[in-house]
């Protein structure tokens, strides 16, 4: 002779499987990281407004931000993967960091200490030419050239 499991018993057992396998496919969901550090001069002197950029190395997305004043950045809700993370400001060298991993739920660190660098100018000249292309006078006719 079987006996069967009550209605509320059977009801209780499928409740549970449906709400761990839930719990398990929430947890699958959770693909971000951060990236954060602080960014100063080889003196130590925070740096502000600097530009830190992080390039994803599989993906391309690239996401900015500009230092606080005390030289603290961070980048929230990165996926997860390899990033190359750019820091610039201007009068210093650039710096740049590759393979700069994001991992799942957690905060990765990158400081970064900025040497001075070169100040470029850039000089744009608008000159007439030399070769006056609308007329002919001031140029010649060549009949017949030797060889």
């Amino acid at each position: 002779m079987t006996k069967f499991l009550p209605r509320h018993a059977v009801a209780v057992c499928l409740f549970l499987l449906c709400a761990m396998g839930l719990q398990r496919a929430g947890l699958a969901q959770q693909t971000l990281g951060s990236l954060n550090g602080t960014v100063t001069d080889i003196s130590g002197g925070a740096l502000a407004d600097a530009t830190v950029s992080a390039v994803g190395e599989q993906t391309g997305l690239t996401r900015s931000t500009k230092t606080q004043r005390s030289g603290y950045w961070e980048l929230l809700n990165l996926p997860v993967g390899t990033y190359r993370v750019t820091i610039t400001q201007q009068g210093f060298a650039t710096e740049d960091f590759p393979g700069i991993a994001v991992q799942e739920m957690r905060a990765g660190t990158v400081n970064a200490r900025l040497k001075p660098g070169q100040v470029s100018e850039s000089v744009t000249v608008h000159a007439n030419p030399l070769m006056n292309a609308t007329d002919t006078t001031n140029g010649y006719t060549l009949d017949k050239v030797i060889i």
